[in-house]
């Protein structure tokens, strides 16, 4: 199984309602033996469900339960939950199959930024929003006609969207309103919008 990388752990620990004791999302998790609140964090996950409490360090199992957790539904913001983010558990995704041998639904998680964007363009909209994709693996990303191959999805930074009652250019301009990024554009039924 491949391993999220640091950012990804700190920020589903975050999500999962772990006390990351305001130590910074982006910074790396220490060494394994080191007393952080990343490193306690994990332990009391660890603790949480039932697996051997070590030194912090995240393996195969906290991985595993955390994808579990997350293919489950785990709330990540007010209005959003995880089975809306999932690499090939958008509405949109079926119809395309291929994926990274280690994605899982989860080759990376969403940024809490763009949750917290997300949040605001709804409460500009005053309705709800579908995701049509969200995070992707390489393969799946590659597999999507006009993707490009860095796609901000990749790396949790961008989602699809649909807001019942408006057009994708109306959704783009309160996106921006709303301060997603100037990448952000209007799509073919959907609005790409990205931190």
């Amino acid at each position: 199984m491949q391993l999220w990388e640091d950012n990804d752990i700190k920020v589903f620990l975050y999500y999962a309602g772990y006390d990351l004791e305001g130590e910074d999302i982006n910074t790396p998790l220490g060494a394994f033996d080191a007393d952080t609140p990343a490193r306690r964090a994990i332990q009391k996950f660890e603790a949480d469900h039932n697996m051997v409490v070590d030194s912090g360090v995240w393996g195969d199992q906290c991985q595993a339960q955390a994808i579990s957790i997350l293919d489950n539904g785990l709330d990540l913001s007010t209005h959003f939950n995880s089975k809306e983010f999932g690499c090939g558990l958008c509405p949109g995704d079926d119809e395309y199959p291929y994926h990274d041998e280690w994605c899982l639904h989860w080759p990376t998680l969403p940024a809490r930024e763009l949750l917290e964007k997300l949040e605001a363009l709804r409460v500009r909209a005053d309705s709800p929003i579908t995701i049509n994709s969200g995070v992707r693996c390489q393969t799946f990303n590659d597999s999507l006609p006009g993707s490009v191959p860095y796609s901000n999805h990749r790396i949790g930074r961008a989602a699809d969207v649909v807001i019942p009652g408006y057009s994708p250019d109306e959704v783009h301009t309160m996106a921006l309103d709303a301060g997603f990024d100037i990448g952000s554009y209007a799509g073919n039924g959907y609005t790409h919008v990205q931190v």
